[in-house]
């Protein structure tokens, strides 16, 4: 008998078609409705020890509402195509009944499925992080102390041998502390101000020394601010910055402003471009890429005259 019944084959009617149809959609809309408030309540009620309970109470009562809500309408949909009425009470409190008892074993799949897939994307973005990181190292690295610097430097130095070998002596102590801090300092992640602001006046005495008082920098830190920390050649790639980018002569003096306060470092300068230079430049996209990586954000404001700087202080 049973070899009987396996050999009647199996007719698909259009009826058939519409049921299984249906029934697909209405399994897939209520999968997405459920995914997407799984992460939903991920972003406002994300799983931890102290949220546990909660969330499982929230999940229960949500998606019972939900399930039995599109349990309802897809039960007057389905017995209106296939039989053109209503269906009565007793059915609907069934479906909605199994439907609420299923998703107890579905909604843990779901949501295991969401946990994993953000871990995923969490990782992902951590690792690409990194690698950007990284490459922003390498190109500070490179640009930490600029070679038309070097060869600036050496060449001041040279002709202070000669005329001045006192303050030749003075140059050569100043460079060497340049140096040696860009060595100090060229893996450290952080600094703070004060090391920063010693730092500043040792390569500030080098510019001044070339270009005498066609160049003037303004550095007012308070004590208050002192142990604030930066990243580390920021102040020294900014005033790069300005030298690289403008005119500094006697007839375009340059003065240079550097305060601080709670929030953080403020650089002001005249805007007096050199003809030949159309952009800021690669030290300034390297500092905003550096405190991009780390959550924070440098503010830049080039207005018609002047040339503004926010830089944070970071935790």
């Amino acid at each position: 008998m049973f070899s009987h019944y396996m050999k009647v084959p199996i007719v698909f009617t259009l009826d058939m078609f519409k049921v299984m149809l249906l029934s697909f959609i209405g399994l897939l809309g209520l999968a997405i409705i459920i995914f997407i408030i799984v992460k939903w309540l991920n972003k406002k009620l994300p799983w931890s020890p102290k949220t546990a309970l909660l969330r499982t109470v929230v999940d229960l009562f949500i998606f019972t509402i939900v399930t039995s809500v599109w349990i309802t309408g897809y039960n007057i949909i389905d017995t209106y195509i296939r039989f053109g009425g209503v269906p009565d009470f007793d059915s609907i409190v069934l479906r909605c009944t199994m439907g609420v008892i299923i998703n107890f074993f579905l909604i843990p799949f779901i949501e295991l499925s969401v946990l994993l897939n953000t871990k995923y994307i969490s990782e992902l973005e951590t690792k690409k992080l990194e690698l950007e990181n990284q490459k922003i190292k390498y190109e500070v690295l490179k640009n930490q102390i600029n070679p038309h610097f070097l060869f600036n430097s050496l060449s001041v130095l040279n002709s202070l041998i000669s005329i001045e070998p006192s303050k030749a002596k003075e140059f050569t102590s100043s460079f060497s502390k340049v140096l040696r801090h860009v060595l100090d300092f060229k893996y450290t992640d952080s600094i703070t101000l004060k090391e920063e602001k010693e730092f500043l006046e040792h390569y500030v005495y080098l510019l001044k020394t070339r270009f005498g008082d066609a160049l003037n920098v303004k550095v007012t830190i308070p004590d208050e601010f002192m142990n604030k920390i930066i990243l580390p050649m920021v102040l020294q790639l900014l005033i790069e910055n300005v030298i690289k980018h403008n005119e500094v002569s006697d007839n375009h003096p340059m003065t240079v402003v550097v305060e601080a306060n709670d929030k953080g470092i403020f650089v002001h300068n005249k805007v007096q471009l050199k003809s030949s230079v159309s952009s800021w430049g690669i030290g300034l996209d390297n500092i905003k890429k550096r405190y991009e990586s780390l959550g924070y954000t440098v503010e830049v404001k080039k207005e018609q005259e002047m040339f503004n700087i926010f830089i944070p202080y970071i935790q």
